[in-house]
């Protein structure tokens, strides 16, 4: 994303973002982490969706199940019904930027560090 475009999402701040939290942290019982990303982001003026979560596909690569991940990672680009989308796994962040690419969606996907950082 061209810094012109992220200063523009900035600059309200208020812009509603929609979050895909980590499979990790919610499966493993760290729910309280969630929530702390998204108090952050709303404490940092961000109007915070969380989308129904599924899994992104991302985790299966380590399974070589293409076919299944291609499936799901077209699947999750429809998941979204904000613009600006977030997370902080890595996983869910190269299966939405890929397949947002293949499935030509226009939504936005910035990672939430730098969400987070480019705001303050």
């Amino acid at each position: 994303m061209k810094n012109e475009e992220l200063e523009a999402i900035l600059k309200g701040a208020s812009s509603p973002v929609e979050i895909r939290h980590s499979c990790h942290l919610l499966y493993e019982g760290r729910k309280d982490l969630t929530r702390h990303v998204e108090i952050t982001l709303k404490k940092s003026g961000f109007t915070v969706t969380e989308m129904p979560h599924w899994c992104c596909g991302g985790g299966m690569g380590l399974l070589y199940i293409t076919d299944t991940i291609e499936k799901i990672g077209r699947l999750r680009t429809t998941d979204f019904t904000r613009n600006i989308l977030t997370t902080y796994c890595p996983s869910c962040y190269w299966m939405l930027k890929v397949y947002g690419r293949k499935e030509k969606r226009n939504y936005k996907l910035i990672n939430v560090y730098q969400l987070l950082m480019e705001n303050n």
